[in-house]
């Protein structure tokens, strides 16, 4: 078995976050752990997350973070691991998140613990470049967008989910999507097969 992510159950509601006004998400996940290499006894994730916003102004502007989690795996086989972002809603008219993980293991000479520990470029490369196998790399990607109107003027805004004011969406790779109302019903009907659509004719 590979490695692979599920919710934690231990929390609930799961997403903790309800569709509404705030540029904000929290999602807790647990990575479930392959067979661990002998010698390693760190879990080591590297991160690279794009924050792109515009403002009210449509000013768009672009942050790129690095972020490590170094975690002791002890008798565990399953790590928990929380997502988050937040964001003033009165200073945007969109907020988009999108992240790169790799995750793998130490290679035999472990760090301290750190837990969402901001670092560099340069150390993230170290420390890549060390992690050892097997690894596993997946994506997160957030949007939301203000229904503020004065927001209208902002229509060349990226768009990952083709949202519609008001409305935000969050992906987690390999654990789920969650979108609006309008967006679930859509692909709903767009899974329909070409026969269902006949029968309806």
């Amino acid at each position: 078995m590979g490695w692979s992510r599920k919710l934690d159950t231990k929390w609930t509601p799961n997403p903790n976050w309800i569709p509404d006004d705030d540029p904000d998400y929290r999602i807790h996940i647990l990575h479930v752990l392959p067979t661990v290499p002998k010698g390693s006894t760190q879990l080591w994730q590297i991160i690279k997350c794009t924050i792109t916003t515009v403002n009210k102004d449509c000013k768009k502007q672009e942050e790129v973070i690095w972020i490590t989690d170094v975690i002791n795996i002890g008798e565990r086989t399953e790590i928990s691991d929380l997502l988050t972002l937040r964001r003033d809603k009165k200073e945007f008219c969109f907020v988009g998140e999108k992240c790169e993980h790799t995750v793998g293991f130490d290679d035999g000479d472990p760090f301290e613990e750190y837990q969402s520990e901001r670092i560099t470029e340069k150390l993230a490369a170290k420390i890549r470049k060390r992690m050892k196998e097997p690894k596993d790399s997946f994506t997160t990607e957030y949007a939301w967008r203000s229904k503020d109107k004065k927001c209208e003027k902002c229509d060349k805004v990226d768009n990952p989910f083709g949202l519609e004011p008001g409305e935000e969406a969050l992906r987690v790779g390999g654990v789920g999507e969650y979108l609006p109302e309008r967006l679930t019903k859509k692909k709903e009907a767009d899974k329909k097969t070409p026969g269902e659509d006949k029968k309806k004719r």
